[in-house]
């Protein structure tokens, strides 16, 4: 029967563990009746359900306390079956830790979707999850259940019914211990594996406009690249006969949040969050909702593939921000079409600007002949002309993600309708022909609309009104997270300039969705600003914050103790150094200890006057920008795609 909060609430009514004494307490008089009550059959449940563990040469066996199944069949209560396990503890036993821990072991063998560790008087429950730290979804007193938002919410999270319907989300047409069987069997027998090998996929890359097609021997891509910044779409399918039928589907928000990351990295590597190895023949893959297991072969065909395809559709929504010049401009959305932060402006400031717009429709007769290039929209203003349209944009209040620093702001941003540049015709349907319509006469970038508000409209407004209005601060979250304005145009003139660049780069490694990140991405950057920072002031190379953070990343080397500024400086490039062999001898390195580098070399740079030629300047720059554009674009497509995906 449906789990009922009612029925939980009467339940608790007359609850009082106070004469618990030991495990079979908690069990009879807590566990099970609870479970009960959330609606799972009786005949889905087993008790002391028995589990071989492997240690040394012998098996030891171990017992979980309750497991609950998808099902009743006392035959198919096996892996692959499991919904909750349930380990019970005395009500003395406060600290659960250990239970916990016992639990999440058994839980490696028997692969529920949620495990229960309960003493009685409190309750913890996680979900279970392959590639990440097991979640906790609840923790809290059973007392605090006697409540009727506390015994719904409880019903939400461990209701047969839900619990259920999320383990078939998560199954493949095959048990796993099915497939472990046929894997084996099929492995021990390479006489069958050459015969099923004739099925494989013929290696190939087709690509034609938007469609690209990739295949090797096990595994197959087939999808669309994105246009501009709008959403593309694949299909992974499987040439191996247990996986025949199985297709993947990945819309765009599934491709960002489950390929984009360790893209061309070695299998061994640990850089991809969809893969993980479980044996030394076989992996689990979680790729969009769907979980199952791959064959070593499997796993390397699949991500030649995920290499080649989702290299290309990174590579076409990079381009377009290069094209659209919109790196600088905070990225956000409007009403689920991606959009640029412009500027801000004072609301009244905002208005007139609104009624100036209208009196300029391009349609009307109005004298003012120069100024009619504004077309009706009613969530904000449209820039245009009879062949088409250059701009939308649309005011917000608040801000997404931005502190407000100044009271009654509107804040303007450059809206790309469906993630199209506009106008919307067939001619812009193709990835490159978009972008030569970039211009006066076409849709303009973020960066010329940025230069159209600040140079003309603006100023038209104010000379208008010259006393009535204030503008408000003009581009204020142009910059850093930390408040660092980006340069005018490319930073090459002095070594100031590339700091919000490095201050990027470094916030990205603070919170990079990665096990590892490849030191090839970070090496060229990171030895260019080496070599540049010998030309730093001596004083700047010497202060605390900036030796500390390099001492952080090398705390391991053994080097003499540094205390005068003479030896401070040679320990600082000796350790710098030490950091580059490093990144160049080992394929994958930890975040953390880039972040503390990153931030060493910040830190010098905001402070110091670099004496540097300008050729040094121009290879420094040249090395730096791709591995910035990559910080920027994992924070502004990828991360927004696995914060709105738990």
């Amino acid at each position: 029967m449906p789990s009922s909060p009612i029925e939980i609430l009467t339940w608790l009514d007359s609850y009082d563990p106070a004469g618990f004494y030991t495990e079979d307490d908690v069990e009879t008089k807590c566990v099970l009746p609870l479970f009960r009550l959330l609606g799972y059959p009786e005949q889905n449940r087993r008790g002391k359900y028995p589990i071989i563990l492997t240690t040394g040469s012998k098996g030891r066996r171990h017992e979980v306390d309750q497991v609950y199944f998808a099902t009743a069949d006392h035959a198919a209560q096996t892996v692959g079956n499991t919904l909750v396990i349930v380990e019970a503890k005395r009500a003395s036993v406060d600290d659960l830790d250990s239970a916990i821990a016992q639990c999440q072991w058994y839980s490696e063998r028997l692969r529920p979707v949620l495990l229960v560790v309960m003493n009685g008087v409190r309750l913890v429950a996680l979900r279970r999850r392959r590639f990440d730290p097991d979640e906790i979804v609840l923790d809290g007193e059973i007392a605090a259940l006697a409540d009727l938002q506390a015994a719904q919410e409880l019903v939400e999270i461990l209701g047969y019914e839900r619990v259920l319907a999320l383990h078939q989300r998560l199954i493949n047409e095959l048990a796993y211990e099915q497939y472990v069987r046929l894997e084996q069997a099929l492995q021990a027998h390479p006489d069958i594996q050459a015969i099923l090998g004739q099925g494989d996929f013929a290696a190939s890359e087709e690509r034609e406009g938007r469609s690209l097609r990739v295949t090797r021997a096990k595994v197959q891509i087939d999808g669309e690249l994105p246009l501009c910044l709008g959403g593309g779409s694949c299909e992974i399918t499987f040439s191996h006969i247990l996986r025949r039928g199985l297709r993947l589907h990945l819309d765009h928000a599934a491709i960002l949040r489950t390929l984009m990351v360790g893209i061309d990295s070695d299998l061994a590597w640990d850089t991809r969050r969809f893969i993980e190895r479980e044996s030394e023949d076989s992996y689990r893959i979680r790729v969009g909702d769907m979980e199952t297991q791959i064959s070593s072969q499997e796993a390397q065909d699949l991500c030649a593939c995920v290499d080649r395809f989702a290299g290309a559709y990174r590579d076409v929504l990079m381009d377009a921000e290069d094209a659209l010049e919109s790196w600088e401009f905070p990225l956000s959305s409007w009403h689920g079409d991606p959009a640029f932060y412009l500027t801000s402006a004072k609301a009244s400031f905002w208005e007139q600007l609104r009624q100036f717009a209208d009196q300029n429709e391009w349609q009307r007769g109005e004298i003012d002949r120069g100024w009619r290039i504004f077309e009706r929209w009613a969530p904000g203003i449209r820039i245009g002309h009879e062949r088409g349209d250059h701009a939308w944009i649309v005011p917000t209040q608040p801000l997404d993600g931005m502190l407000i620093t100044e009271p009654d702001l509107v804040h303007l941003r450059y809206v790309l309708r469906d993630g199209l540049p506009p106008p919307d015709h067939d001619v812009m349907r193709d990835i490159e022909n978009w972008k030569l319509h970039l211009g006066s006469n076409g849709p303009w970038s973020v960066g010329q609309t940025y230069q159209w508000l600040s140079s003309k409209l603006f100023p038209e407004i104010e000379r208008r009104h010259p006393f009535q209005l204030k503008r408000g601060t003009f581009g204020q979250f142009r910059q850093t997270v930390n408040g660092q304005p980006y340069p005018a145009s490319g930073p090459v003139e002095n070594t100031k300039q590339l700091v919000p660049y490095i201050e990027d780069i470094q916030r990205w490694l603070t919170m990079a969705p990665t096990r590892l990140i490849q030191s090839s991405l970070i090496a060229p950057a990171y030895e260019h600003l080496l070599d540049l920072a010998r030309g730093a002031e001596a004083s700047v190379v010497s202060q605390h914050y900036v030796t500390s953070n390099m001492f952080k990343a090398t705390a391991d080397l053994d080097l003499p103790n540094a205390t005068a500024p003479e030896e401070l400086i040679r320990d600082y490039f000796a350790r710098g150094e030490a950091i580059r062999d490093y990144l160049l001898r080992t394929p994958t390195v930890s975040p953390r200890l880039l972040d503390y580098v990153m931030r060493s070399l910040f830190g010098l740079y905001e402070d110091a006057t670099v004496a540097t030629s300008q050729s040094a300047l121009n290879r420094t720059w040249a090395a730096i920008r791709p591995l910035w554009r990559l910080a920027q674009f994992e924070q502004r497509h990828v991360w927004p795609c696995l914060e709105r995906h738990g």
